[in-house]
């Protein structure tokens, strides 16, 4: 007989295990999405009047990048319309409602070995989108303001419009947190069921030490965000912006790291039926900033100081290549610097797909800004891995003489 798990005397079904996973997140982040909904804070903003319970869901649908939809009558005049809002500091709630269902998830299978446990949160994670998708035709509610600020003088203010979730968005932008956060609570269990020296994996040990020099880098952003913030309070024309500022910081640090790596921000404003008032900015930190208004284009160059972040961005790949090999990648600094530059991108990928924002009117006026990939970073790809590989050999060297069977290249 197979040992069982430590809460449960053996395995529990795996779709049973999963539903019970996908359930608990989903109830967890909707309680604090309610909460939020009662504070008049959120993703969203709604009028008191409004059904709570309908205007809470959406609110998490929000929260998750999942673009709503709204379409009525307007002036008498049939009206769609249109909104994505940015990552903000509201979903640490998906996240932690995620993690701690497939924590629950795996837990439930721990007798069945790693890949049970990890394979049934994974399918609790798609068990979540399903519910999101399946939901999102029942949800609606009209929406009075949103965490965007003005920006560049354009400020999102929804139409008068009934607004639901996309379904197709439902499923994508759910899909991927809840597969991600689901992987991450079941990881956690991982650990707890059979302790710290549970082989993490070559793979794992790289993705700690990409993620923790990330979230160093972003948190020195979100610091020189929160200088900037102390200085508008006292100028009466940006400090309305700051609270809104504030929330996103999550989008403006990945924009930033996404920006020190060679990718690219564009943005633009296009009235539908003023073509000359068109607006379009594409800006690369190493490269400079071109801006587009109607047929005038300026160009400014990169400033003085770029070569700082750069110096940044490469301390950071040499100490995430060394990170990794005390970590647990020991099998070499050529396969650790090639997981590191993939994990990067990876990592890199994610940030592109939800640290974007838009919304706009069909027919009338759309506004869109968002980090996209560029051939400029195929170079930083080659830097990373040069520069992670040098880490990992650095260390390699260090401990080559103590690991038996240990690789030095």
């Amino acid at each position: 007989m197979r040992q069982g798990s430590r809460w449960r005397g053996e395995a529990t079904n795996p779709f049973v295990a999963a539903l019970v996973g996908a359930v608990v997140a989903l109830l967890i982040g909707y309680s604090a999405s309610y909460l939020l909904t009662v504070a008049s804070l959120g993703a969203i903003v709604g009028s008191p009047g409004q059904n709570r319970f309908l205007f809470a869901a959406l609110n998490y649908y929000a929260t998750q990048h999942i673009t709503l939809v709204g379409s009525g009558v307007i002036h008498g005049e049939d009206t769609s319309a249109w909104i994505t809002l940015p990552v903000s500091v509201w979903i640490v709630i998906p996240i932690i409602a995620l993690m701690i269902g497939g924590f629950f998830t795996a837990h439930l299978r721990a007798s069945t070995g790693r890949w049970g446990m990890l394979g049934t949160a994974i399918g609790g994670g798609v068990i979540y989108a399903g519910a999101f998708a399946v939901g999102a035709p029942f949800v609606s509610a009209n929406i009075d303001s949103t965490v965007v600020p003005a920006i560049s003088g354009f400020e999102l203010t929804p139409p008068d419009l009934a607004f639901r979730p996309s379904i197709a968005d439902s499923w994508i932008y759910a899909s991927l947190f809840g597969v991600i956060f689901s992987y991450a609570g079941a990881l956690l269990a991982l650990r707890f069921d059979q302790g710290l020296d549970s082989a993490p994996g070559k793979w794992w040990a790289c993705a700690k030490a990409v993620m923790l020099l990330a979230l160093v880098l972003q948190i020195i952003m979100a610091v020189g965000v929160g200088i900037w913030a102390a200085q508008a309070d006292t100028d009466e024309e940006d400090s309305s912006t700051v609270p809104k500022t504030l929330q996103i910081i999550p989008t403006a640090t990945g924009v930033g790291y996404m920006l020190m790596y060679g990718g690219e921000l564009r943005a633009g404003a296009v009235p539908v039926n003023i073509p000359s008032a068109a607006y379009a900015i594409n800006m690369q930190l190493y490269e400079g900033t071109q801006t587009k208004q109607g047929t005038q284009t300026t160009r400014k160059p990169a400033g003085p100081f770029v070569w700082i972040v750069a110096l940044l961005a490469a301390i950071s790949s040499i100490v995430a290549g060394r990170l990794a090999v005390i970590m647990g990648s020991r099998d070499g600094s050529l396969p650790t610097a090639t997981r590191i530059t993939i994990l990067q991108f990876a990592y890199l990928a994610i940030i592109a797909i939800t640290c974007g924002m838009g919304w706009g009117i069909v027919g009338q006026a759309s506004v869109h800004i968002g980090v996209h990939f560029n051939t400029t970073m195929l170079i930083s790809a080659a830097g990373i891995f040069l520069l992670s590989f040098i880490g990992a050999h650095w260390a390699n060297r260090r401990f080559a003489g103590r690991l038996i069977g240990f690789p030095s290249v």
